[in-house]
């Protein structure tokens, strides 16, 4: 029988993606997310898997929608600050500048 962490590294790496949520002025946040996927080309949908518990979740329930951003390898250190740092204790666009 496979051990379950040699089972996870057959599963990864995987694609990273920086999800936005919330509303330019008022609040927002960026995750990490690796678990993307597209799921129709007409209309073109991609589906995210985001805990139900999570802070971009919560901004995505208010504001009704997401964006899902491709980056640069250049940009790898904030996908990963992204990843590692909650939203609900620190203002990650200080770190991650985005566009107004």
């Amino acid at each position: 029988m496979m051990e379950v962490e040699t089972f996870y590294l057959l599963l990864h790496p995987r694609p990273a993606y920086l999800i936005g949520s919330g509303k330019v002025g008022e609040k927002v946040n960026f995750m990490a997310a690796s678990w993307v996927s597209p799921v129709s080309e007409e209309p073109p949908l991609v589906g995210v898997a985001i805990d139900v518990n999570s802070y971009t979740r919560e901004f995505i329930d208010t504001y009704g929608e997401f964006t899902v951003n491709v980056l640069p390898l250049q940009l790898l250190e904030k996908l990963y600050y992204a990843g590692t740092v909650s939203g609900r204790s620190v203002d990650k666009t200080k770190v991650i500048s985005y566009r107004k």
